[in-house]
């Protein structure tokens, strides 16, 4: 996987800034290592964030569409295909994080052969809902 967007998005494979919080603990044992941080390019006011278990079968497209907030997430089973506008497809494999910025037209989020298992990451302000909104 690669950088997603042109925001600010760093994925498993890159650095992400230090955090004190990461690593191994030598007395606990416990492993911490970052999969994705994403700079948003505006800040938001954020009351929850609602997390869905999305499910695409096989070959079924989801559209060139925009969402009202980022989307943050991580694929469970099967592969995706995202491609955002004015940038190539990424591939994005089981485990692995992907970042959809706010008001940004995705020209796609398919399912690979197999189907697709996400878990999405909703952030949302004050009596607001996530919205994916389809576009022609």
């Amino acid at each position: 996987m690669t950088d997603q967007t042109s925001a600010s998005a760093t994925p498993a494979t890159g650095s992400a800034p230090a955090d004190s919080n990461q690593g191994l603990d030598p007395v606990t044992g416990i492993q911490r290592d970052s999969v994705i941080d994403v700079q948003l390019p505006q800040p938001r006011t954020v009351s929850r964030i609602q997390g869905k278990r999305i499910r695409i079968p096989a070959g079924a497209p989801t559209g060139v569409h925009e969402h009202n907030g980022p989307v943050v997430g991580v694929v469970l089973e099967g592969t995706a295909v995202m491609q955002i506008v004015g940038q190539e497809p990424v591939t994005i494999e089981t485990g692995e994080p992907f970042y959809e910025p706010e008001g940004v037209r995705m020209l796609r989020f398919d399912a690979g052969p197999d189907g697709l298992v996400f878990l999405g990451f909703f952030p949302v302000g004050p009596g607001e809902e996530p919205t994916l909104t389809p576009l022609d």
